[in-house]
């Protein structure tokens, strides 16, 4: 058996598990029969075999390039099948029931009361100003429909910034994927559109990371283009959704240096863009926040984020990670073994930024900069090995890899985003299925499935590591040649 054979019958069964785990959250839902399970499961196995195929196929020049307009009519009608899909799994399924409760509560709150008010009024409030904007306007629209916001058209509704945000990204995939060939633009879009981890968190749990996966990747496509401006807006935008979009920063910054470092600018001009585009991101989280503030102090905000993170002191939150491998799920993060989870936390995320220079010295040695590779690598390295991080961080780390994928067409990357969306799809999944009934103190969260999903990625992280440092340097190796 050939390597290709091998990638595909990987990932054929890789995208089997996921769709066989996101089937068993809706038969959960709804008391579907096993049946479906199964149909599934013959469907995903079918479905990859053939995308992954099409995608080694072209890749060695096999298929004689797909028309223009054959390929515009392939794309829309992918995208009417995904938004179908999400419709319908969004409108039947009923959510997580803790972060529906806090959706629609904040949404009602928002909508009917004054902002300035919110963060005060004595309710739990742990989402920063940016997502809150949007639950109002979607509050204003139950309101004004006169609809039950816990009725299924109500959840819907609060699922639409996510779906509207998941096929923003399969059109983001579909263009960058068709600079290499529209084989590639379908193939990327068709990753995107059917991923099993965007159908689990935005249509069945109903949660918002593609809203920041959807401005993380503009940002980075920005930046790559060195539109500093646009980047620095979507990252800004990104920082009042989810502060874990600080995580990237690092990555952002060196995208900054890239004209000084390949000597196409001088010192000066680089100083004078980063202080500008500095103060236009403070300026736009300054004024976004401000009808938030009400009584409270100027830095009200960042001890917002202060008291959020302080409140998941944990040395980890349901995510599979090496912490959680270790046993430390749901443990204090001031516990731990000679030195406590944060400080191993701070030294692995040490470790990984020394490491992300090195990679980001040897991309501008060969001149081929992927900055999507180094996002993936650096949020996926440190989502792997931090304190405190919950379920779905990871999600943001997948995406920059396919989109890392889609731009250099390297294979490997994509056997990797399919074996990482197994592990991530299968802890969402598992805390999913039991966040209702005590998630923290269940024993089958606390017990070996979590910490098997934490082992396995942190596998994967090192086989990430190795793709990542041989990449750079083999490009180095032929620039030398």
């Amino acid at each position: 058996m050939n390597n290709k054979s091998k990638q595909l019958i990987c990932m054929g069964s890789i995208f089997l598990i996921c769709l066989y785990g996101v089937t068993g959250a809706i038969d959960n839902s709804l008391g579907v029969p096993v049946v479906t399970h199964f149909i599934a499961m013959m469907v995903a196995f079918t479905f990859c075999l053939l995308l992954g195929w099409v995608f080694n196929k072209n890749n060695g020049g096999g298929f004689s390039e797909i028309s223009e307009s054959s390929s515009h009519k392939i794309y829309i009608a992918i995208m009417l099948t995904a938004l179908m899909v999400r419709i319908t799994v969004a409108y039947i399924t009923d959510g997580a029931e803790a972060d529906m409760s806090c959706f629609v509560g904040w949404s009602q709150i928002a909508a009917e009361n004054s902002l300035a008010t919110f963060y005060t009024a004595g309710h739990f409030a742990d989402y920063p100003p940016g997502y809150i904007y949007v639950l109002a306007l979607i509050g204003k629209a139950v309101n004004f429909l006169g609809i039950d916001p816990y009725g299924n058209f109500g959840k819907l509704l609060l699922a639409i910034p996510a779906i509207t945000c998941d096929l923003i990204l399969v059109h983001l995939a579909y263009n960058l994927g068709r600079k290499r060939g529209n084989f590639f633009g379908l193939g990327g879009a068709l990753l995107v559109a059917f991923s099993p981890i965007l159908l689990m968190d935005s249509v069945v749990w109903k949660q918002v990371d593609s809203v920041l996966i959807v401005l993380t990747i503009l940002c980075f496509l920005a930046l790559e283009k060195e539109r500093f401006v646009a980047s620095t807006v979507f990252y800004s935008l990104g920082v009042l959704m989810k502060p874990q979009i600080l995580v990237v920063g690092p990555v952002f910054a060196l995208g900054f240096l890239i004209p000084l470092l390949t000597k196409r600018e001088g010192v000066y001009k680089a100083i004078k863009r980063l202080c500008g585009c500095g103060i236009l991101s403070l300026c736009i989280i300054f004024t976004l926040s401000m009808p938030f503030k009400g009584s409270q102090s100027m830095l009200w905000l960042p001890m917002q984020y202060l008291g959020t993170v302080s409140f998941y002191s944990y040395a980890s939150v349901n995510a599979a990670n090496l912490f959680s491998m270790l046993g430390g799920n749901y443990v204090s993060s001031v516990e731990g073994f000679i030195l406590t989870y944060a400080q191993w936390g701070w030294i692995f995320l040490l470790i990984s930024t020394v490491a992300l220079l090195w990679l980001f010295k040897k991309q501008i040695e060969s001149g081929k900069i992927d900055l999507f590779l180094l996002g993936g690598f650096y949020l996926a390295s440190a989502f792997c090995l931090m304190q405190s991080v919950h379920e779905r961080y990871f999600m943001a780390a997948i995406f920059m890899l396919i989109f890392s994928f889609l731009k250099s067409g390297n294979l490997r990357l994509l056997s990797i985003f399919q074996m990482q969306s197994m592990v991530v799809l299968g802890n969402i999944i598992l805390i999913y299925l039991y966040m209702n009934d005590s998630v923290r103190y269940s024993p089958l969260v606390f017990g070996s499935p979590l910490r098997i999903l934490g082992g396995v990625q942190v596998l994967l992280i090192i086989i990430l590591w190795w793709e990542c440092f041989a990449n750079c340097q083999g490009q180095n190796k032929k620039e030398n040649q």
